[in-house]
């Protein structure tokens, strides 16, 4: 995470077990690992505004199910 001046981003890598239905994939029991970038916009200590970058449309139509 880094911040300067009123804006604040985090890199993430979040995995997930695949047990229901995401996006009509019946579930693999698999894991599934999605890379996000948020940017924040803060005003008076409150989030103002927020761009968001992740990786799961260009994992469609399989998103990352047996890598793990």
């Amino acid at each position: 995470m880094l911040a300067e001046g009123d804006k604040v981003v985090s890199r993430k890598e979040i995995s997930a077990t695949h047990t229901g239905e995401l996006m009509g994939i019946p579930a693999t029991g698999k894991t599934i690992t999605l890379k996000v970038i948020d940017i924040l916009a803060l005003e008076n200590g409150k989030i103002c505004d927020h761009w968001g970058e992740n990786n799961f449309v260009s994992k469609e139509p399989k998103p990352n199910l047996g890598t793990r």
